[in-house]
């Protein structure tokens, strides 16, 4: 078991897609919450592991496991490894007894509701959506296998974070057109 300090922060798992370099620069930025030091995960970095294989032993501390890591296109059976993702998160935040883990879903889950979504009527239009409700279940199943040894653990159904999301990066290259419907209203974000 890893000890806790005063300024232990997360693991952040996925720390160098789209959603953890915009953190990254808020921790480096000093912006980060009580200047608690997270632990940033990648291929390469301050904690390089392949999340398909056995997890190395961690460099220090931490408290707490955030995990961004995902994939975010490609066919059904590419998607489906947010759900090992997830559960490989689990299995070590159970083994070292790091406490609670926030794991990246997505509103993609809500499919095309009108209607403000709730936790008990998912209905994925997409294959992400899908993959992305498969691993939420996984989760709550593997919690449930893994008893008094499972961490806290909680799936966040994230939206578009803006400048992360494919729009803010188009804009961010040059002047970008959003189409506009014939009754005068533009595509619905989430």
């Amino acid at each position: 078991m890893i000890s806790d300090t005063a300024q232990t922060g997360p693991l952040i798992l996925g720390g160098t897609g789209r959603i953890g370099r915009a953190l990254r620069r808020l921790a480096d930025d000093g912006h980060w919450p009580m200047g608690r030091a997270a632990l940033w995960h990648g291929r390469r970095g301050d904690y390089a592991w392949d999340m398909r294989e056995t997890p190395p032993a961690l460099p220090r501390p931490v408290r707490g496991v955030v995990v961004l890591a995902g994939v975010t296109e490609g066919a059904p059976d590419a998607l489906a490894a947010n759900t090992d993702l997830a559960l490989a998160a689990l299995r070590l935040a159970a083994r070292e007894r790091l406490g609670p883990v926030l794991l990246m879903s997505s509103a993609a889950v809500y499919g095309r509701e009108a209607d403000p979504g709730r936790e008990d009527t998912a209905a994925p239009a997409a294959p992400y959506g899908e993959a992305k409700l498969a691993m939420e279940r996984a989760v709550t199943a593997e919690v449930r296998r893994l008893g008094a040894q499972a961490p806290a653990a909680c799936c966040l159904r994230l939206a578009n974070v803006a400048g992360c999301d494919q729009l803010f990066g188009a804009m961010s290259a040059g002047p970008v057109t959003l189409d506009r419907f014939e009754a005068g209203r533009a595509p619905r974000r989430a």
